[in-house]
């Protein structure tokens, strides 16, 4: 190391040579993010290039101060950190591990005679077993910090789909609202079976695009963008209408079906958001106890005491909120016991080793217990076969969903298999139309 700390270029690289030569196989995951500045040209022109370098110097300080023993940093450009971040078990340590790097250096940094606050993006490269190359991890996540910058973004995960088209991200975000014009969106649902009885007790509704210029996109790829432009908020107010009139071609054999539908921090952060909600159900008919808002655990972080309120709002009115992806390591209980929940929803990546690991058995085990004595509903995602299922029903789980019981599916094929389902519980796990080999899209 030099002696600010850092790695040289050709160190850092040797240390994801280091992982790549290792056993993949069941280890953790890592992931290498690029962090540049914004306009550093304007920097160097407003403050000088003494002062511009102080600054650099000044950010990778700021990292390095709460940089965990084993992750690595390097400057590999003139305005640009290069970061290795080892052991990340679940999706939730990077979150916010972002987080953490956006909040730390949005504060100003203190010059003699200046005050200077910077604006940072995030490209990053998560690990992958065919990326092979230890240059590549770099490579990819410069490509992301590109297009973050292109699009103002705070961030922004490599995808495969950056090779094909280097401005698919800039494309993504001036169709996105063209596309809500035009109803190139549809919604498939995804079951939510009770373990005990096998009947169902909803879905899930999950967002699909297949746009005429761009082809089938993963919602993986343009809901991060959708996020980052603010267009997410649109787009969940479209998916709510959807949903809730959708519901009413559901099948009426199994009474008050509900229907759960995700809102991310930005979206729960909208002043209107209660007005918005109940004037939704109210033009639907629909009643306030059929919808479940899912937001994601990591998204309580950020203000929290302003989603709290908001969504303590719509649970006094009667709709269910629901933590998606909880246990995925950073609950505290000195403010969980303030969540206004209906429901914790048990992270995929617990439930897909429930049968071989027993530490993530006794973290379910453990969050059902804290469900229960908050008196929650506790739903596990990701049950592919009937063995994890068992388990969690003898765990004490209360809702189930996973290819098991049924893939994403368009409206129609839902309400066959609803239909289905409804009549046959616990036996609809072998229809015709439950496929069960696993895909990319969840």
């Amino acid at each position: 190391m030099t002696s600010a700390g850092l790695l040289t270029r050709n160190q850092f690289l040797d240390t994801i040579k280091e992982l790549l030569q290792c056993d993949q196989k069941n280890k953790p995951g890592y992931a290498v993010f690029v962090i540049g500045i914004n306009r550093f040209k304007k920097i160097n022109m407003l403050y000088g290039i003494t002062n511009a370098d102080t600054i650099l110097d000044m950010m990778a300080q700021r990292i390095l101060d709460v940089l965990p023993e084993g992750h690595v940093i390097s400057k590999i450009a003139n305005s640009e950190f290069a970061l290795l971040l080892k052991n990340l078990n679940h999706s939730g340590q990077l979150i916010l591990a972002i987080n953490k790097i956006l909040t730390l250096l949005d504060a100003p940094f203190i010059l003699p005679e200046h005050e200077v606050q910077i604006k940072i993006s995030i490209g990053i490269c998560t690990s992958h077993p065919t990326i092979t190359r230890a240059d590549d991890y770099i490579l990819h996540a410069e490509t992301a910090l590109k297009l973050a910058k292109q699009s103002n973004a705070d961030y922004l995960f490599y995808s495969d789909e950056f090779n094909d088209n280097a401005n698919l991200h800039t494309d993504i975000e001036s169709k996105i609202n063209l596309a809500l014009e035009e109803n190139e969106f549809e919604l498939y649902y995804q079951p939510k079976v009770n373990l005990k009885s096998g009947l169902p007790i909803g879905a899930e509704a999950l967002i699909r695009w297949n746009s005429p210029a761009l082809g089938q996109l993963s919602p993986n790829l343009f809901i991060p963008i959708a996020e980052q432009t603010g267009q997410i908020i649109p787009m969940t107010f479209w998916v709510l209408n959807t949903a809730l009139r959708q519901l009413r071609e559901w099948p009426i054999t199994v009474p008050k079906l509900n229907v759960a539908i995700n809102f991310s921090a930005v979206t729960t952060k909208e002043e209107d958001l209660v007005d918005k909600v109940q004037n939704a159900l109210k033009i639907w008919d629909i009643d306030y106890t059929q919808l479940t808002i899912e937001i994601t655990e990591s998204s309580l972080l950020t203000d929290h005491q302003k989603t709290f309120e908001i969504l303590k709002k719509l649970k006094d009115m009667g709709v269910k909120i629901s933590i998606d992806d909880f246990g995925t390591g950073y609950s505290s209980l000195s403010y969980f016991k303030n969540i206004p929940a209906s429901e914790l929803k048990i992270d995929q990546s617990f439930v897909s080793k429930v049968l071989t690991n027993k530490t993530d058995r006794q973290i379910i085990k453990t969050i059902i217990a804290i469900a229960k004595e908050f008196s929650l509903q506790v739903t596990a995602e990701g049950i592919e076969d009937e063995e994890t299922y068992n388990v969690l029903l003898d765990l004490g789980c209360d809702i189930g969903q996973g290819f098991f019981m049924g893939r994403p599916m368009p409206l129609g094929k839902f309400i066959e298999w609803l239909n289905h389902a409804s009549l046959t519980p616990f036996s609809f796990c072998s229809s015709p139309l439950s496929n069960h080999k696993p895909s990319q899209l969840y």
